[in-house]
């Protein structure tokens, strides 16, 4: 066999490779536990990166086609039907739609080392229109409390320790679920009280990286307490997860906790292509709807997108 014909099979042979790796970790990483270390720790890096995976799959695959057609089609073939079935079990927890939203919330991680001026922020925040804003990693924002007070006379938080910083238009109270290490501002569960309303649960979240086993383990404790409490009130979960909604703990989390979210997923991350990102940024709901969600944020800075968002609360007579 010549030299040139041993090479190319043997590259053959690796391109082959690299596809099942890519269109394993694509079909199956969501179905890897956390208990195994080593597996757990691949599959939490994969699988917020399904789409992208499949999508490589069948381009990789498709390259293949003049090698090896069988290879190819099954391949091509099992990634489409990957990405059929993880498209249906998103639809399949989509939060019910409002015509109008009676309460606008927005969400925006800052970025620790953002350089944005604060009089920037602050314009930014006075023209978005919302009634209740949470940053995090809100160094750049420690200065900004006492510029909004007029607009928003109940605030959370000084971001001195660049955790979660509220700003309000209705009052609220800190229900006391917090976890009980380093870190913990990065986790609040607040009880909104809007006129003529029921009371809204809002459960803010800047969760670690999944990856990081140990500390998303902690962290899932707190959900678990603040999502299980109060579990009949209107509820809206808030935050940065660090994870798209196909991926195992955020599929998790809303089957258990019967959470929906929104009916077209919008990518936040990184912000200089977010039309290409991840959606790891998200607005969960339980008990009430959602009227547009849209991405916020843009050119202030930050590498993530924030997310503004129209709620639909039941009203005291429907209790």
């Amino acid at each position: 066999m010549r030299p040139r014909r041993i090479w190319l099979e043997r590259a053959t042979g690796l391109w082959i490779g690299l596809l099942f790796a890519a269109m394993g970790l694509g079909l199956f990483s969501q179905e890897v536990a956390d208990s195994n270390q080593l597996f757990g720790t691949l599959a939490r890096m994969a699988d917020s990166l399904r789409p992208h995976l499949l999508l490589l799959s069948i381009a990789m695959a498709l390259v293949l086609l003049r090698r090896d057609r069988v290879i190819s089609w099954i391949c091509i073939l099992a990634a489409l039907s990957g990405m059929v079935a993880m498209v249906a079990d998103y639809r399949a927890r989509v939060a019910p739609e409002a015509g109008q939203g009676d309460l606008t919330l927005l969400w925006f991680n800052l970025r620790y080392d953002n350089d944005i001026a604060v009089t920037d922020l602050e314009r930014a925040l006075h023209d978005s229109g919302a009634d209740l804003v949470a940053l995090t990693e809100t160094l750049p924002a420690r200065d900004l409390g006492d510029r909004l007070a007029d607009l928003y006379p109940y605030r959370w938080g000084d971001g001195a320790d660049s955790g979660i910083m509220v700003f309000s238009r209705h009052p609220f109270d800190q229900l006391p679920v917090r976890l009980p290490r380093p870190g913990a501002t990065r986790f609040l569960k607040l009880r909104l009280e809007v006129p003529d309303r029921v009371p809204l649960d809002l459960v803010l979240v800047h969760m670690s990286k999944p990856w990081y086993l140990g500390p998303r383990a902690q962290e899932q404790a707190f959900l678990e307490k603040a999502l299980t409490r109060d579990a009949e009130r209107p509820l809206v979960v808030m935050g940065d997860f660090n994870a798209a909604p196909w991926s195992r703990g955020l599929r998790d989390n809303e089957r258990r906790h019967r959470l929906r979210h929104v009916a077209r997923p919008v990518p936040t991350w990184p912000a200089s292509i977010a039309w290409l990102g991840l959606p790891i940024d998200h607005v969960l709901l339980r008990g009430t709807r959602m009227h547009r969600l849209q991405a916020w944020g843009e050119g202030l800075g930050s590498n993530h997108l924030g997310l503004r968002v129209g709620i639909k609360m039941p009203d005291k007579g429907d209790a």
